[in-house]
């Protein structure tokens, strides 16, 4: 009987997570993608995954290249870990996040004079979709994917 109610209790955390995960995205219920839908474009040291910004402005410009073999290198093209990582993984991070159905652009109202955007772009086997965080623009979902590269480059 102990099973059935946890099973039910952690049911129902999933389902009101959920809810509140397509609430904070804005991502119409039409727009959200499979989980196993995309799948990367190219093979060995082509791009995969590459993600930057300029975290001040004035101050130096990041990049970081995800090859599709799981290499990572900085914007001086330097390997920034020995060991390749599964690029698979933070596909699918990416569509549970609803990358693919974020606008290109994220801006907010306010003025922002000291951090610059960041971006995601993200290369598959039906093309590149980019997304730029502008300063004061707000996602938790580009945030949450982009902390996790940052952590996955050490970058983070």
């Amino acid at each position: 009987m102990k099973k059935v109610m946890l099973a039910r209790g952690c049911a129902a955390v999933l389902a009101v997570a959920g809810a509140s995960a397509v609430a904070v995205n804005h991502v119409e219920a039409s727009q959200r993608v499979l989980i196993g839908a995309h799948h990367f474009g190219g093979s060995g040291k082509a791009p995969a995954i590459v993600f930057g910004g300029q975290t001040v402005i004035g101050g130096p410009v990041i990049k970081v290249t995800i090859s599709v073999d799981g290499t990572i290198q900085g914007h001086d093209l330097q390997p920034l870990k020995d060991n390749p990582v599964d690029v698979r993984p933070l596909l699918k991070l990416a569509e549970a996040e609803n990358f693919f159905a974020l606008p290109t652009n994220i801006a907010g109202h306010r003025q922002n004079v000291d951090n610059g955007p960041h971006y995601i772009r993200i290369y598959t086997s039906t093309g590149m979709k980019s997304v730029t965080l502008q300063a004061t623009g707000r996602s938790r979902a580009f945030t949450e994917l982009y902390d996790t590269l940052s952590a996955v480059a050490d970058k983070g």
